[in-house]
């Protein structure tokens, strides 16, 4: 039976009072032979824009049956990777823990992920720990402006075969970074005795001004 991440409701709407709905996903995985990974993908008919983000969330639940090996590896490893497509993607590593345990959820610094190659190097060829648990890696050109793909899924960490299922609720980008924009909209009417009535309508907005419409919180 599903139940919510500890301390997780939606929105609330000032309006009606009314909550929205958990934004979730079941992911079920069956007789996963050792090593072996499985993974659902995600694509999106226009690209996604986070570059105006600093985070991007996601709590994860995973299967009672998993064993846990030691304080930080387990014999399920879950993986993220979001990007432009297959040849070019940010890929994040954990080890999953039962239950919505506070190792499990997922909290990528996207500020610092255009910086990654150059942070650590061996990102290219490897999964170099970058704190907390996380292990990430970058295959190709990946950047933020340009999110077509996202893939999630598991590997089977351990000796014999595998089965459960993993929750995933409320991915969202979060932090938006606070840059100072101008928006501009005006309406004129001008009257002329021979003419008549014009009306003109002008909106304009610079670079800076960011018009959120990605899913996000504070």
């Amino acid at each position: 039976i599903y139940e919510s991440p500890p301390g997780v409701y939606g929105l609330e709407d000032r309006i009606t009072g009314a909550r929205q709905r958990e934004q979730s996903l079941v992911f079920k995985f069956n007789n996963l032979a050792p090593g072996e990974a499985a993974a659902i993908q995600k694509s999106f008919m226009k690209e996604q824009d986070a570059i105006h983000y600093r985070e991007l969330k996601m709590f994860v639940h995973g299967d009672d049956n998993i064993e846990v090996l030691s304080d930080s590896t387990s014999d399920v490893i879950f993986f993220f990777r979001f990007g432009q497509d297959e040849n070019n993607y940010f890929e994040v590593r954990e080890y999953l823990f039962p239950g919505w345990d506070e190792r499990n959820e997922l909290r990528i610094p996207l500020t610092r992920l255009s910086g990654l190659e150059f942070e650590f190097p061996e990102t290219k060829g490897g999964y170099p720990e970058w704190g907390e648990g996380k292990f990430y890696r970058m295959v190709g050109n990946p950047t933020v402006r340009h999110i077509r793909v996202v893939t999630a899924g598991v590997i089977n960490n351990s000796s014999g075969f595998k089965s459960g299922e993993v929750w995933m609720d409320e991915l969202r980008v979060s932090n938006v970074e606070k840059i100072k924009g101008i928006a501009l909209r005006t309406r004129t009417e001008l009257t002329l005795a021979d003419i008549g009535k014009l009306s003109a309508d002008l909106e304009r907005k610079d670079a800076e001004f960011i018009c959120q419409q990605i899913n996000s919180d504070k």
